[in-house]
């Protein structure tokens, strides 16, 4: 089995470590250490990690060969993943900078849990490091994964693996290429829209448009629009626009110290009580609890 060791133990933050079932394994890193961070993963079987860096710039060296992780801090932060097949023999170490606020998720998944999964033929054996863009629906669950709601016993558990298996989900659906192929009842050039819609939103190029607006400007009809992007994302396009702008709320709650009424201007409600409703709904907790954790 695979063994990690944390050196340069944190003064500050928090870190997380579970192993939710046989061959899979969770870290959730939240640090602003005072001297550099090192988590060391040493040799073992062979394995796939799973990363999603929320915050900070550090480094993963495997065997002395080093890979940027900087997804930036505060504003200018924008989540970056990273996939990473190891076949057993390399010294992995995560280098986390000095002075600045890391937040992390680190999923291991064994070879046994690998092939349990049926994720054999469509996972790299040898040792290959892809990169992807997590969905704006998987931050907010690796900010849940990285404040979980108030489980105790097994459902702790089940709780974590509920939202780490979904992020995972998205971080091999982009390395095997499955994004390349349109979802069931839509064209390939309709999928290819909505995605260019989807990153329009979460860039907030288009995030005051009305629905209208938006739909001259792709050149579809607006009904029409609005089922490809449900079919495509599972939502509709002012679900979508809401959760972005839970995010920012959660951003000036947990960064800013911003108001609960604040918060609930930033994600557009009117109403406290359905702000706090729909924060809880989504990432596990209240805001009044998220903006305590400062």
């Amino acid at each position: 089995m695979t063994r990690e060791e944390h050196a340069s133990l944190p003064p500050d933050g928090v870190t997380l470590t579970e192993r939710l079932r046989e061959g899979l394994g969770l870290r959730c890193v939240d640090i602003t250490p005072c001297g550099q961070s090192v988590l060391r993963c040493l040799a073992g079987e062979k394995r796939l990690k799973v990363l999603l860096v929320l915050e900070g710039d550090s480094t993963l060296s495997i065997d002395g060969c080093s890979i940027p992780l900087g997804a930036g801090c505060r504003e200018n932060e924008c989540s970056q993943g990273c996939v990473v097949s190891l076949n057993g023999t390399e010294t992995v170490e995560w280098h986390g900078e000095q002075s600045f606020r890391h937040r992390m998720i680190m999923a291991t998944l064994s070879k046994s849990w690998i092939q349990a999964a049926g994720l054999q033929d469509i996972i790299p054996g040898n040792c290959v490091e892809r990169g992807w863009t997590p969905a704006p629906r998987t931050v907010a669950i690796a900010e849940q994964l990285l404040y979980p709601a108030a489980f105790d016993g097994p459902m702790y558990k089940l709780y974590l693996e509920s939202r780490i298996l979904e992020l995972i989900a998205d971080a091999i659906a982009q390395i095997s290429g499955s994004e390349q192929s349109a979802p069931p009842g839509l064209t390939l050039q309709e999928y290819r829209r909505v995605r260019r819609l989807r990153d329009m939103l979460d860039n907030e190029y288009a995030a005051e448009w009305s629905i209208p607006a938006i739909a001259m400007r792709m050149g579809c009809n607006a009904n029409t629009l609005q089922r490809h992007f449900r079919l495509a994302f599972g939502s509709s396009i002012f679900e979508h626009l809401r959760m972005s702008r839970l995010r920012e709320a959660l951003r000036a709650l947990r960064q800013d110290g911003a108001s609960v009424s604040r918060a609930a201007e930033i994600a557009g409600y009117s109403s406290q009580a359905n702000f706090s409703t729909a924060f809880r709904r989504v990432f596990g907790i209240s805001p009044k609890a998220c903006r305590a954790r400062l």
